[in-house]
């Protein structure tokens, strides 16, 4: 598996693909592939055997950038999550769910170099 900035219009297409199987779990990062987004985002790519495997989106409109991951197994989120991270050296924002934390607080330093907040969004079972 190769982890890369999206650059070309082709592989761009071939994340949208990707993302879009699964547009509602994909929301958000499938939105960061698109105008106006896209001047803002900088997106990553999981490539397996020349397929795109998996998505992660940064969002830098704001003065702290967010992160976004597509839906994926868990060792590729965690390979994007690792290659996000290295692109920021400041407080970023993830939205993320209670699940996903971990991704991120492996990637934390002890010494809070890196802090991620997330948020997450829980029914209230009615």
């Amino acid at each position: 598996m190769k982890i890369r900035r999206v650059t070309s219009k082709n592989l761009l297409v071939a994340c949208r693909r990707f993302l879009g199987k699964d547009p509602i779990t994909n929301a958000l990062p499938l939105g960061d592939l698109y105008s106006p987004l896209l001047k803002a985002s900088d997106i990553y790519v999981a490539i397996e055997n020349n397929r795109v495997i998996g998505v992660c989106s940064i969002y830098r409109a704001y003065s702290t950038p967010s992160i976004v991951l597509g839906n994926a197994e868990l060792d590729i989120r965690q390979a994007l999550v690792k290659k996000a991270v290295s692109e920021i050296s400041d407080r970023f924002i993830s939205l993320c769910s209670p699940v996903e934390v971990s991704l991120f607080e492996r990637l934390i330093s002890p010494r809070g170099s890196i802090i991620c907040q997330w948020s997450t969004v829980q029914g209230n079972g009615s």
